[in-house]
C-alpha cells in the first residue's frame, strides 16, 4: 500500500475551527475562549494573506460572521476583549452586561475628556471617521512590510559609501602610477 501523506492544517485554520466549536456552546467562558481564539486567527499572518486581508478592519469584517449569532461585530468583541481581558469576567456577566458597561466607561472617558478646554475639539461622521481607520490600518500594514527593507537599505547605503572611497584611492593610484592628474 503506498504512502500517502495526510495533508495538514495551517494552523490559523485549526483555531478557526476550535473557536467555532466553543462558541456553539454559549456558555460565558467559551465564549471568552472562543473569542480570545478569534482574536489569534484575527492577528495570525498567515490567515490575512490567504485571504488577502490588507487591513484590521477587513480582517474583523472576514470574521464578523463567526460571531454574528452574539448580536455583534468582531471589532466591537475585540474591544470588549481589551476592555474586560480576564476569564472571570465573562464567566460572571452576559457579553450585552459587558457591553452596556464598556459604553458606559467610554462615556465617562468622552466626558472627561470634553470637559478639557485646552485643545479644540472637531468632530467627524462615522463614515469619516471608518476612512481614517481604514487608511490608517493601511498604513500601518505598509509600514510593518516596509521594516525588513529598512535595514538593508542602511547596509547597501554604508557598501556604496565603502565602494566609493576605493574608487576614489584606486583612481588615485592609477593616476600616480599613470602621471596623470587625478579626476573625480
Amino acid at each position: 500500500m503506498p504512502f500517502t501523506e495526510t495533508p495538514t492544517i495551517r494552523p490559523y485554520k485549526q483555531r478557526l475551527m476550535d473557536a467555532r466549536d466553543l462558541l456553539n456552546t454559549q456558555i460565558g467562558g467559551t465564549l471568552f475562549d472562543g473569542l480570545c481564539l478569534l482574536r489569534e486567527v484575527y492577528e495570525d499572518e498567515e490567515f490575512r494573506a490567504d485571504r488577502q486581508l490588507i487591513c484590521d478592519i477587513a480582517a474583523a469584517a472576514a470574521l464578523d460572521g463567526e460571531v454574528a449569532r452574539y448580536g455583534f461585530d468582531f471589532r466591537t468583541f475585540l474591544n470588549l476583549l481589551q476592555a474586560f481581558p480576564e476569564r472571570r469576567s465573562w464567566e460572571e456577566i452576559w457579553h450585552h452586561r459587558l457591553y452596556e458597561t464598556y459604553l458606559e466607561r467610554l462615556r465617562a472617558k468622552q466626558k472627561a475628556e470634553s470637559s478639557r478646554t485646552d485643545r479644540p475639539r472637531r468632530s467627524m461622521t462615522f463614515a469619516e471617521f471608518d476612512a481614517m481607520q481604514e487608511q490608517l490600518a493601511r498604513a500601518e500594514y505598509q509600514i510593518k512590510q516596509l521594516r525588513p527593507f529598512k535595514t538593508e537599505v542602511e547596509t547597501l547605503r554604508t557598501r556604496v559609501a565603502q565602494l566609493e572611497t576605493e574608487n576614489a584611492d584606486l583612481r588615485r593610484q592609477l593616476a600616480e602610477t599613470v602621471g596623470e592628474p587625478v579626476t573625480a
